[in-house]
């Protein structure tokens, strides 16, 4: 049936006509008696949990046009809030779990810091120090595409590139000023926080969702640029 949607949205506070079971031509509400006669609905039972109105079901009329019992409809309406209570149940374990594997997830991710902290403690080469860096970002984040730039008296260095395509021509680029006036130098920079510009139409080609400034002793030392998630999940 095309009609017009109602305003009814779920959940919602528990309101009349919907605290119990009713058949539609006693509802008091018209506009929504003559909605549910169209459906061909002739009993309502709402599916509420405490005060909060979770859904509702309709039901059509029994064989032969017979009516239903008061006996029946308060039969159904036991049976669904039994339904209801399961349903409820389900979704908090599913909440329990969704936080479980957060929390492990957050563990993992902590043991991984620590050990990386080891790692990066125990090289002195500069070069290493980036490849361990840009393949953590890498694996701990699901990136397809990271590189890591950093300033040096001669200009910009592509430390490490992963996925990215940065040409001597594209480094050229980034210093220019017209460009690297742009890059953050305190905060990670999203391309959704663009609209348009010379850092933006780059970013797009290159397709970098975000990029991270190096800062040590409050002065940018480089720029880390990774693309968006494998998992599409925002930063």
């Amino acid at each position: 049936f095309r009609i017009k949607p109602t305003t009814l949205k779920f959940p919602c506070h528990l309101h009349a006509p919907f605290r119990d079971a009713y058949q539609v031509d006693n509802s008091p509400d018209l506009e929504l008696q003559e909605l549910f006669e169209i459906l061909g609905v002739q009993i309502i039972v709402p599916l509420h949990q405490d005060d909060k109105l979770l859904g509702l079901i309709g039901l059509g009329g029994k064989s032969g046009n017979k009516r239903e019992s008061h006996h029946e409809v308060q039969m159904v309406a036991s049976l669904v809030q039994m339904c209801t209570n399961a349903v409820k149940n389900a979704e908090i374990h599913k909440m329990l779990e969704s936080l479980n594997r957060q929390l492990i997830l957050r563990v993992y991710q902590l043991n991984s810091l620590f050990e990386l902290s080891k790692d990066f403690n125990a090289v002195w080469d500069s070069q290493t120090t980036f490849r361990i860096l840009g393949n953590s970002l890498t694996g701990q984040l699901l990136l397809s595409r990271c590189a890591v730039i950093t300033r040096s008296d001669d200009g910009l260095v592509l430390q490490f590139c992963r996925g990215f395509r940065f040409s001597e021509e594209d480094l050229e680029k980034i210093s220019s000023k017209n460009l690297n006036k742009s890059l953050p130098n305190k905060t990670p920079l999203i391309i959704s926080d663009l609209s348009a510009g010379a850092l933006y139409e780059f970013m797009a080609a290159h397709k970098a969702h975000l990029i991270f400034p190096m800062i040590m002793n409050d002065e940018v030392r480089g720029w880390i640029f990774l693309s968006d998630r494998k998992t599409r999940k925002g930063y």
